[in-house]
């Protein structure tokens, strides 16, 4: 383990020594050693002398952890969470038995034990089985476009009457910001708190060639999270025509899977690089993009 700091910087930021272009010019001058940068109990350079650190091939789910918060697997620096408040719409690409259905199961049995309303749409019946969704979430699982087009109108009608809740405890004429902001008001006038909402499409794009399906979809991409609902898109195939500009700048957390072919990988992920890196990749492995690109495997349900 080596450390160097300029003894000028100590109690100040340490960004500068954090920058991942650090780790890269120590690698070069270690005759290619992987370098770690750690951060758990200040920050360390660690050099990894049995070489490249790599993901497990299959990790099962270690259990649901605090409230609204996201489990999703591990990268090479620990395990990947993301916290509900900055889980922003989702969109999910990956190829044949790739792990699709499992992201899915992930996210959405979490959410279910987080208390959330659940709306889901299934051609096929597979990853959401209506025998037993039909009893977990909102509304019974939507098959054809008329009834995804009926679940959308549910969730429509719910943000209608979150728009009235939340001018109801609205502080000198100004309505909570959030669902969040909105609950902290609501136990201050003891109100009851409103749950988030997770809407989740499987093959969704069996649905968005609908016109009617898609604008739909579009609206609430919209202007949904604030009221507290998160949407969830995962198909096998993804292209620039079907989802236009309009819809794919409202998906900003994306999760790339091993894809049949590089395209539906880079659109995914909005980079040819990283659509490249998921081709070939084992079931479950994958790239997390938020704010940043994470290689990860993801937990295994």
């Amino acid at each position: 383990v080596v450390a160097a700091f300029n003894p000028l910087a100590l109690g100040r930021s340490l960004k500068a020594y954090e920058n991942p272009d650090v780790a890269r010019r120590l690698k070069t001058s270690l005759d290619g050693l992987p370098v770690a940068i750690t951060k758990r109990a200040g920050t360390y350079y660690v050099i990894l002398l049995s070489g490249q650190l790599r993901l497990p091939n299959s990790i099962p789910f270690p259990g649901f952890g605090a409230a609204d918060v996201f489990r999703l697997g591990v990268g090479l620096k620990g395990e990947i969470t993301i916290p509900a408040n900055q889980l922003k719409n989702v969109i999910i690409g990956a190829g044949q038995g790739a792990g699709k259905s499992n992201i899915m199961a992930l996210l959405i049995h979490q959410a279910r034990k987080f208390g959330w309303k659940l709306y889901l749409a299934d051609p096929d019946g597979h990853t959401f089985n209506p025998d037993i969704w039909n009893g977990l979430a909102a509304a019974p699982v939507a098959s054809s476009p008329a009834d995804v087009l009926q679940v959308m109108d549910r969730i429509a009608a719910e943000l209608a009457d979150r728009v009235a809740l939340f001018r109801s405890v609205a502080d000198r004429g100004i309505p909570p910001a959030d669902i969040d902001a909105y609950n902290d008001a609501a136990v201050t006038q003891d109100r009851p708190n409103i749950p988030r909402l997770a809407f989740a499409m499987d093959e969704a794009n069996s649905y968005l060639g609908n016109k009617k399906v898609f604008e739909l979809a579009a609206d609430l991409l919209r202007r949904g999270r604030k009221w507290g609902l998160h949407i969830f898109f995962s198909g096998h195939e993804w292209h620039k025509e079907t989802i236009p500009a309009e819809v794919n700048d409202m998906l900003q957390t994306r999760i790339g899977m091993t894809v049949a072919a590089e395209q539906t990988g880079s659109v995914v992920l909005r980079s040819s690089q990283w659509g490249k890196w998921v081709m070939g990749k084992p079931a479950g492995r994958g790239v997390l993009r938020t704010n940043k690109y994470q290689p990860m495997q993801f937990y295994l349900v």
